[in-house]
C-alpha cells in the first residue's frame, strides 16, 4: 500500500474494497471548470445545481493536453475549457483506498461520439498532487468493448468508467480528493472526430465540435465510488 510502504493481503481481490464510499458530483452555479471554479465531491447528495459543460474542438491540434506526471497538477491547471474539476473537503483522518474505483457520469453530448477521460488525484496539506488512477473510454464502448453503439446526440445518457486499475494507497489526513473529467487531446492517441463514422477512415473534413453538459440532479446522478476505509488510530 503506496503512502504507508506496507504490503497488505487478503484471500481474494474480491475481498478488497468491499466498503465504499460514493462520492457525488456538484458545482453551485453549474461552474467546474478549472481549479479556479473547482466543482465539490460530497456524500450526502448534493443540492440539484444546472450542469457543468464543456467542449472540444478534434481540430484544435495547437493545444495539446499537458504530460501526465505522478506528481503534477497540470491536468487541472490547464484544461483550456476541455473539461470539469471536482474536489472533497479536506479528508479528516488517514484514510486506506483499496480496489478498483468506478466513476458514473450522466451525460448530454450533441455528437454521435466522444472520447473520455477520468483521473484521481490525492492533493496532499501542502498542496502536491498524487496521480492515484486515471482511465479513458471511447462512449461507443460504454456497453461493450466488441459493438459499438453511437450515442443519441442531445439525449442524456449513463455511462459508467470503471476501467480503472486496481490500487491500494494510504491518503494522508488533511488530503483532498480531486477528480478530473475532460476529453483527451493529444497526438499520443487515436483522433476521434465525433462524427460516428469508422475512427480509422475519418479525416478533418468529418469533424465536428462536441458540446458535453455533465448533470448532477435528481435520477442523473453523477457520481465517484471509491473502494475507502478510515483508518482509526495511528495510520500504519
Amino acid at each position: 500500500m503506496t503512502g504507508a510502504n506496507v504490503w497488505k493481503h487478503a484471500d481474494s481481490l474480491e475481498a478488497v474494497g468491499r466498503k465504499v464510499t460514493r462520492y457525488f458530483l456538484t458545482s453551485p452555479g453549474g461552474r467546474a471548470r478549472g481549479l479556479a471554479d473547482v466543482g465539490a465531491l460530497v456524500t450526502g447528495g448534493g443540492a440539484p445545481t444546472a450542469p457543468d459543460y464543456w467542449t472540444h474542438d478534434p481540430l484544435d491540434v495547437a493545444h495539446e493536453d499537458p504530460a501526465l506526471g505522478l506528481v503534477s497538477p497540470a491536468s487541472a491547471l490547464d484544461l483550456r475549457g476541455r473539461g470539469v474539476v471536482y474536489e472533497t473537503s479536506p479528508l479528516p483522518k488517514a484514510t486506506e483506498i483499496s480496489g478498483i474505483p468506478s466513476l458514473t457520469l450522466w451525460l448530454t453530448i450533441d455528437v454521435p461520439d466522444a472520447d473520455l477521460a477520468a483521473e484521481i488525484h490525492e492533493i496532499t496539506p501542502d498542496g502536491k498532487s498524487i496521480l492515484l488512477n486515471d482511465t479513458r473510454l471511447r462512449a461507443r464502448y460504454r456497453t461493450s468493448r466488441s459493438r459499438p453503439e453511437l450515442l443519441s446526440p442531445g439525449q442524456p445518457t449513463r455511462v459508467v468508467l470503471d476501467r480503472f486499475r486496481f490500487m491500494s494507497r494510504l491518503v494522508a489526513a488533511g488530503s483532498r480528493i480531486r477528480l478530473v473529467v475532460r476529453t483527451p487531446a493529444t497526438s499520443h492517441l487515436e483522433v476521434n472526430y465525433h462524427s460516428g463514422g469508422a475512427v480509422a477512415f475519418e479525416t478533418a473534413r468529418d469533424a465536428r465540435t462536441a458540446r458535453i453538459a455533465l448533470h448532477h440532479e435528481p435520477g442523473m446522478e453523477s457520481a465517484l465510488t471509491l473502494p475507502m476505509t478510515a483508518v482509526s488510530g495511528r495510520a500504519p
